[in-house]
């Protein structure tokens, strides 16, 4: 089965949240590190902004690795 882009889009990667501090111009940092830290990286003023900016982010990159048949790893969330 072909994987598609809403197949990924769906994936509940982990997200990684940080505070940006005052002295640096403040404001949110999300990311996921599992896709990888410094490209799936979203800031904004507040974290809504910072997480909408990821989400358009990731749906870049995977229309991106999409189109050039590059691997996309799948996230398999481990319940305890």
């Amino acid at each position: 089965m072909k994987k598609n882009l809403d197949f990924y889009l769906n994936i509940r990667y982990p997200i990684e949240i940080v505070n940006i501090d005052a002295n640096e111009g403040g404001g949110v940092l999300a990311s996921i590190p599992f896709l990888g830290r410094h490209a799936f990286l979203g800031d904004g003023d507040t974290l809504e902004e910072a997480l909408k900016n990821l989400e358009d982010i990731k749906t870049y990159l995977f229309q991106k690795y999409l189109a050039q048949g590059a691997p996309i790893p799948v996230y398999h969330c481990h319940a305890a």
